[in-house]
């Protein structure tokens, strides 16, 4: 007799899922930095979210996702610099709590942006400038915090940045790739 061990590869891309969107989510904005095949915008639709702002900066991505979603009026796909359309996306929006999904970075042969291998540090200063203190905002891949990959970006860092947004943060570390590997911010 022997025992049959079955490994399910088939998981989405995205490690956010509905229960998290449901339970930490906030506002009917969703923001994401790092489309990659689109599975987190796929969520947010499922979630209810009327306005959907997803960034890429690899042109073949932002390509695909572009015609996954052209039917789509609550979802806008963004080709560029998280640092620089996130500024953009902030300037358009109405002045209401969103959430965030931030997950731009390098791997394997997509290259990061200005920022390097994670663009993460830059961004929360983008999001402590718009000066918002209720947004919720996730982090994926904590594990990634001090890596080369990242740019030896610091978790410690990124901590101390959330709590400048909003010194009442609850910072929850959520199931994701590996256990408490999503970071998450919120007001609840």
């Amino acid at each position: 007799m022997f025992k049959l061990n079955i490994i399910d590869e088939s998981k989405p891309a995205s490690h956010l899922n509905l229960e998290y969107l449901s339970k930490y989510g906030n506002g009917k904005v969703f923001i994401e930095t790092g489309t990659y095949l689109g599975d987190t915008v796929k969520l947010a639709v499922d979630a209810g979210f009327d306005n959907i702002h997803s960034i890429e900066l690899d042109e073949s991505l932002y390509s695909d996702a572009s015609i996954i979603f052209q039917d789509n009026t609550k979802v806008r796909i963004w080709q560029g610099d998280s640092i620089d359309c996130l500024e953009e996306i902030f300037k358009i929006l109405p002045d209401e709590p969103v959430t965030l999904w931030l997950d731009a970075h390098a791997s394997g042969e997509f290259l990061g942006g200005k920022s390097g291998g994670s663009p993460v540090i830059d961004e929360l200063n983008i999001i402590l400038k718009h000066g918002r203190k209720d947004n919720t905002i996730f982090i994926d891949d904590k594990r990634l915090f001090g890596s080369e990959e990242w740019s030896f970006v610091k978790e410690e860092d990124a901590i101390r940045l959330l709590k400048e947004i909003n010194p009442d943060y609850n910072i929850h570390y959520l199931d994701g790739h590996i256990p408490g590997d999503v970071i998450c911010a919120t007001v609840k």
